[in-house]
């Protein structure tokens, strides 16, 4: 009896630890009311509860994401939220943090308001939402130093958003008519007569002239010009996929650059290809635009693979493996390959 009273002592003091390490940073949001309009300022507290005096914030990137994106998929605690889509917003009052016309900050851009209770940096602001709906306002991002100089990730919780809802502006149904001005009777003078009878001549007689040298006979000729044929998209796709293995940006470190152009290079291909505005649209509308006919099964797995590796280090900041960077080139290349247009040439007897 007494070693097992021993053991599930230690494991309660190393759950109590673990617990206490995990909660070593919390996020809270608070507003004066939860409905606003459309474009109207709404003042925000953000306040990150620290229980460690050591622990120092060095990055944050700063969100408003759709309510109900979010609650489409089961994040876990430490989800990337991925999947939920951006609202169209502004920050209109950065508070105490510098104005850097972004919503990503470094640590010297961080000026705080320090409370004494729990080691709370305050910081009081204001946002504009321009899009109708239920969104959670939130930090998607946050690094910290903790008190061995360690810099650490933290991904909130949804429950450490501040849910807002977004009102269109009541519409004024009372509309006054404006009083209407007297009608004034001008005379026209002569004088403007005359020199619209001239100008009406010499538009005539210029119409006139352009009719005659039209409908004129054209001289007989033997030229032919050949025409130059436009240059097939997997070819303008497979030259540009080859340019990029060329500039070897994973080799230098250009991760998200790599990924930025393999992506772009792509969408651009499928857009020619298949009549899909490919550039304007997210991966999940491109990929539920391209139809089974379009696309074997294999195929179109393959690409929504590269799509979601792109996306993953473009927005989420993740860090593939060279091995995975050279995968997906090769796999961009055989999708270009096996997808192409097939055309035969005017004439020719192949």
């Amino acid at each position: 009896m007494k070693k097992i009273f021993v053991l599930y002592t230690l494991a309660g003091f190393f759950f109590l630890m673990q617990a206490g390490l995990s909660a070593q940073v919390s996020i809270a949001f608070s507003a004066s009311k939860d409905s606003f309009e459309i474009g109207e300022d709404i003042p925000v507290e953000l306040k990150i509860i620290c229980n460690y005096d050591q622990v120092s914030i060095t990055e944050i990137r700063f969100s408003v994401l759709d309510s109900m994106g979010i609650m489409n998929y089961l994040f876990p605690d430490d989800s990337l939220f991925v999947n939920a889509k951006e609202t169209d917003f502004d920050i209109s009052d950065y508070g105490q943090w510098v104005n850097n016309q972004k919503k990503e900050f470094s640590e010297k851009e961080l000026q705080w308001s320090e409370s004494s209770q729990n080691r709370a940096f305050i910081n009081n602001m204001a946002i504009k939402i321009w899009d109708p709906g239920t969104f959670r306002v939130m930090i998607t991002e946050l690094q910290y130093r903790d008190k061995t100089g360690k810099i650490n990730q933290y991904f909130p919780k949804t429950n450490e958003a501040l849910l807002v809802h977004i009102l269109h502006p009541p519409k004024n149904e009372k509309k006054e008519l404006a009083p209407i001005d007297p009608i004034i009777k001008r005379q026209f003078p002569e004088v403007y007569l005359s020199y619209f009878l001239l100008i009406f001549s010499i538009i005539s007689l210029i119409i006139a002239l352009i009719d005659v040298f039209k409908n004129r006979p054209a001289k007989p000729t033997n030229w032919q010009f050949p025409e130059k044929p436009l240059q097939p998209a997997h070819e303008i796709a497979l030259k540009k996929l080859n340019k990029l293995a060329s500039a070897a940006y994973h080799e230098k470190g250009e991760i998200k650059l790599f990924y930025s152009e393999l992506s772009h290079i792509l969408r651009a291909y499928i857009e020619s290809r298949y009549n899909i505005p490919a550039l304007e649209i997210t991966t999940d509308e491109l990929m539920k635009g391209l139809s089974s006919g379009d696309l074997t099964e294999p195929l179109k797995n393959r690409l929504e693979s590269i799509f979601h590796v792109a996306d993953l280090v473009k927005f989420a900041k993740a860090e593939p493996t060279s091995e995975v960077h050279i995968a997906k080139l090769l796999e961009a290349k055989d999708f270009v390959e096996q997808t192409r247009l097939i055309t035969v040439v005017k004439g020719s007897n192949q």
